[in-house]
């Protein structure tokens, strides 16, 4: 019985012993920390722990948010993220979104927004993100993040201020077509136009209708369509609607013109001099003063040199006929 105590208690000093004495791994861990990974947020605030980089720098509506986090410490991975945010419309009701973050590496963690189909908002978010132990660190703490997100819709209310009108000839001759030209002001898309036409012909019939603009370029920042020739004395009146990617509408004001006669026929173009609507002024255009000048300064000497020419030949016509003419005695002696 006495050997048997003695062994329990021999054992029991063994246990003690070996549980006294640290393991060379645990001595390590000691010396250097826990390993790459399993250590949590070291400071107190977000921005002591975190990076944040938001682009691009200037935001529109066509471009994507990319928000990338990164722990300032490689030893402090980051478990998740998410990011929370609200966006206020320039037009509308605001309304609440929340995206998490895509894991890059241990360290780094992405997040991209997509753009709102908006024209032009302010988008206000934080973020929060977890260490290994999952402890919140909530950026709303030490930092805030608010963007104004240009729109790439119309930039203004009124169709003049959007779109720059064009049209010509501004007085069509008879069957000759118009040719109405869009362009967009601050080179904002063009999603689409319609042209709008009512046409009284000259025996006071009444009629309307309407054609799609074609886009002249890539971006489609230029639109054009004809109005088709009419006969002499019709009275052509038109408005163009157009509206940008996010189907805005901007309507025209009222444009007229008369189609012209034969006595009015006329092929020199002619250019508005008056921006204030006012169309009894009218000055040649600089498209036909120079070739005009050029052919009076050709054609004018020409004319005075083959006028010069003309009056000596009448000249020696006369002359030779009055040397022809036989002198009246000879006559009366034939007789």
């Amino acid at each position: 019985m006495r050997n048997n105590n003695l062994v329990i208690l021999m054992a029991c000093f063994a246990i003690t012993a070996m549980l006294t004495i640290p393991t060379v791994g645990v001595i390590g861990n000691d010396e250097i920390g826990t390993r790459a990974g399993e250590v949590g947020w070291q400071y107190d605030t977000f921005s002591q722990n975190i990076l944040v980089e938001v682009a691009p720098e200037v935001i529109t509506t066509s471009d994507q948010i990319i928000v990338t986090i990164t722990s300032k410490i490689p030893d402090v991975w980051i478990k998740q993220a998410a990011v929370f945010g609200v966006v206020y419309p320039e037009d509308s009701v605001q309304f609440p979104f929340s995206l998490p973050f895509q894991k890059k590496t241990d360290t780094v963690f992405e997040c991209i927004l997509e753009p709102f189909p908006l024209n032009g908002y302010r988008i206000d978010f934080y973020i929060v993100a977890y260490d290994y132990f999952f402890t919140q660190m909530d950026s709303k703490s030490s930092m805030s993040f608010t963007y104004d997100v240009q729109g790439s819709g119309w930039r203004h209310d009124s169709f003049d201020e959007n779109i720059f009108m064009e049209y010509w000839p501004l007085r069509a001759n008879a069957t000759e077509g118009v040719v109405i030209t869009l362009r967009s002001v601050e080179n904002v898309t063009i999603s689409g136009a319609n042209l709008y036409v009512i046409y009284e012909t000259a025996e006071g019939d009444s009629r309307e209708g309407g054609w799609n603009f074609s886009k002249t370029n890539v971006n489609s920042t230029e639109m054009r369509r004809t109005i088709p020739g009419y006969p002499a004395g019709t009275n052509v009146t038109f408005y163009v609607t157009a509206w940008d990617q996010y189907n805005a509408l901007v309507t025209s004001r009222m444009y007229n013109y008369s189609v012209m006669g034969i006595a009015e026929y006329t092929n020199f173009p002619f250019e508005y001099t008056d921006s204030g609507g006012n169309k009894n002024v009218w000055i040649p255009d600089d498209a036909i003063l120079v070739p005009m000048a050029g052919v009076s300064a050709l054609v004018i000497p020409l004319f005075i040199y083959l006028y010069a020419i003309n009056q000596r030949r009448k000249k020696r016509a006369v002359d030779l006929i009055k040397a022809k003419q036989a002198p009246k005695e000879e006559v009366a002696q034939d007789e």
